[in-house]
């Protein structure tokens, strides 16, 4: 069980990174139309 929740929650981290990174690129994108 504890090994299931140790895999569960590496997923769960890996794919907040991945939304942090995808929102930092969007955030950027906007602020590159923005300013050319």
């Amino acid at each position: 069980m504890e090994k299931a929740d140790n895999k569960n929650f590496l997923i769960l981290k890996k794919v907040s990174v991945t939304f942090f990174l995808y929102i930092n690129v969007y955030i950027t994108t906007g602020y590159m139309m923005k300013f050319f």
